[in-house]
């Protein structure tokens, strides 16, 4: 490939602080505010997080596939990128409707991962559909998808799964009443005003 200069190093440097940091952070607190009014999802992920050995490095492997559910389910109805942009490099068609070369797409994450046509129930939350074959993951791009997806996936994936389990074993969620959040894209899709949440100590 070719050589990057110091100044592109330092920019894609900059970019995989913002983008593992910020946005996997917007999708914890999602995760919570999801998980609180719903004690039996929250007690498997908790059982999950509880069994992993304290010596283990990362969380990758660590055998919890419903609490990797539940983050994937968060991401579905609160993606942090809610909106992808694109340009077309040839022309191409979409549902038989022409797409000119050099055409501005905007790809509506948000409205695909919460539509009907790829996802039964879309509204509900279901961490359940990804331990099934029943999760539409045409439909699914949560770091975009192909030669222009997110080149801190796997890392993201890694912290959430780790802050996550972290909080879940020292801490019992509860939903708070009349404090749902408003969805808010700054950079990432945040709850606006913050995840008002009740937590008890373990």
């Amino acid at each position: 490939g070719h050589k990057m200069s110091k100044r592109q190093v330092l920019g894609n440097l900059m970019m995989m602080v913002v983008a593992v940091n910020e946005p996997p952070a917007s999708a914890i607190s999602w995760a919570i505010y999801l998980l609180a009014p719903h004690p039996q999802a929250q007690e498997r992920a908790r059982a999950e997080a509880l069994a992993v050995d304290d010596d283990a490095v990362g969380r990758a492997d660590m055998g919890m596939p419903f609490l990797t559910a539940v983050i994937e389910e968060t991401m579905r109805l609160y993606p942090v990128v809610p909106i992808l942009l694109r340009d077309t490099l040839k022309a191409d068609q979409i549902g038989g409707c022409p797409i000119a070369a050099g055409s501005f797409m905007i790809v509506p994450v948000y409205a695909m991962h919460r539509s009907p046509m790829h996802w039964h129930d879309p509204d509900r939350f279901n961490p359940e559909r990804f331990l099934t074959n029943k999760a539409s993951r045409r439909a699914f791009l949560p770091f975009s998808t192909g030669a222009r997806s997110c080149i801190g996936k796997t890392f993201a994936m890694i912290e959430m799964q780790t802050v996550l389990s972290e909080f879940l074993s020292r801490f019992r969620f509860s939903a708070t009443p009349g404090k749902a959040p408003t969805p808010q894209t700054v950079m990432s899709l945040r709850p606006k005003g913050g995840v008002w949440i009740d937590a008890e100590r373990l």
